[in-house]
């Protein structure tokens, strides 16, 4: 088994009968606790009925067209008897929707078989992290411990004892952690068919409306910008304007995640370049998008040498949190917040004993839930409660979320930066005159 391809997971039993329990402790024997892993509890409930039934994942949403057929919403799982299912003779089923505790029949067709844990509930998670500093293994001090001899070491031990209580009374800047999305995009304001009609077959632009940006990228293949659009000169602008805003409410930042979509890099160009920062953009492929959304592939993202020649100041050197290679397209919905969720408390954990830290992740609508819900105490939304909050997350928004210095604590703030409203600009034709 590749480990840069597979997730691994642990299960801990409880409630077993007692002929399964020297399995189970073979089981646990036989976990490697020295293997380059990163481990983290998570807290589960389920619903009973679904180890008697045979759990099924909506494929493909389905309007019920009668009172005793169930509405399929896709992403919503539905628990069916296995005897039932396969003396079906129509391709319909009674079903019970773990979504919103119906009972009614479906259609099987609209169903695919999944595992019984993606009704899992998540209510808590809580990340394992070693005890020692992540920094090169050395805690700080070690390096002078080097140079003593055994008769300075109580009196280096008092003396960094006596630094870390100074230390201690020093009260540092509370840890600022702004999520935003990206601006407007170029197929959600011109619509999905805006690349068959800005180019042509040999791959060359034109420019046929003015939201459309003056110069196109280069890219090997233009085909490209379908999954992966570029800004808007209007999502440009509110870029420009959110940078303006974070620099009048003197906001300092320190640090810069972006999701590797394009929309999302300009975005994140145009906030550093109205802070006026000299700041790079640390591409992570964690913070893209659900992929519940991309069935037929993930997008071909532009590299950081190809963003680096078209003058983003990205930089070359970030080692990712994760590789696209590690993108699931079967991703549920949990699995997204979790993805999401791994990465905040990674970066939070990387730049814990900075004096300032104020992290900017530029990301998707989801992003800004995704990013600090766990953050804040609080379990994964479902399915359905993610897509509720989607049509409430316009472009550029942003959210804050703050850390109490002693007690260590999250909590969600209103932002230093006042929304962007403006009407919507229909399409013009000047035919209509005639």
């Amino acid at each position: 088994m590749d480990p840069r391809r597979q997730q691994l997971h642990m299960t801990l039993a409880y409630q077993y009968s007692k002929d399964q329990h020297e399995r189970l402790l073979r089981y646990a024997k036989e976990i490697d606790l020295n293997s380059d892993v990163k481990w983290e509890f998570r807290l589960y409930s389920r619903d009973p009925r679904a180890g008697e039934c045979e759990v099924r994942e909506v494929t493909r949403s389905y309007s019920s067209n009668n009172e005793d057929e169930l509405e399929l919403v896709e992403g919503d799982h539905v628990l069916a008897d296995p005897i039932e299912l396969s003396n079906s003779k129509n391709g319909w089923c009674k079903g019970i929707s773990t979504l919103t505790g119906s009972v009614g029949m479906f259609r099987i067709g609209c169903t695919m078989r999944t595992s019984e844990t993606s009704t899992w509930t998540l209510h808590k998670s809580l990340m394992v992290v070693p005890a020692t500093n992540m920094y090169n293994g050395l805690s700080e001090g070690d390096y002078d411990n080097l140079w003593v001899g055994e008769q300075d070491d109580i009196y280096n031990k008092l003396l960094k004892n006596k630094k870390s209580e100074e230390n201690q009374n020093i009260p540092r800047e509370p840890r600022c952690l702004f999520v935003m999305r990206h601006g407007e995009r170029c197929d959600f304001a011109l619509g999905r068919d805006w690349v068959d009609s800005c180019f042509n077959s040999a791959g060359r632009y034109s420019r046929i409306n003015l939201n459309l940006p003056k110069n196109m990228l280069k890219r090997k293949n233009y085909l490209d910008f379908i999954k992966d659009c570029p800004l808007t000169e209007v999502g440009k602008l509110q870029a420009r304007l959110t940078g303006e805003g974070l620099r009048d409410a003197s906001v300092n930042l320190s640090h810069l995640y972006v999701s590797p979509a394009l929309r999302c890099i300009q975005t994140a160009h145009e906030i550093v370049t109205a802070l006026g920062l000299n700041l790079k953009i640390c591409i992570e492929p964690s913070l893209f998008e659900w992929l519940g959304w991309y069935q037929l592939g993930l997008p071909i993202w532009f590299t950081p040498d190809e963003l680096i020649d078209h003058g983003y100041a990205v930089d070359r050197n970030y080692i990712s949190y994760m590789v696209p290679t590690q993108l699931y397209l079967d991703e549920t919905v949990e699995h997204f917040y979790s993805r999401c969720a791994d990465f905040t408390r990674y970066i939070l954990k990387k730049h814990e004993h900075e004096d300032v830290c104020n992290i900017l992740i530029v990301g998707h609508a989801g992003s800004l839930d995704v990013c600090t819900r766990q953050l804040l105490g609080k379990a994964p939304r479902s399915v359905g409660g993610f897509h509720e909050i989607l049509p409430y997350v316009p472009c550029c928004s942003m959210c804050c979320c703050v850390e109490d210095p002693l007690t260590k604590k999250w909590r969600m703030k209103e932002p230093p930066v006042p929304p962007i409203t403006h009407v919507a600009n229909k399409k013009y034709n000047w035919k209509t005159l005639i």
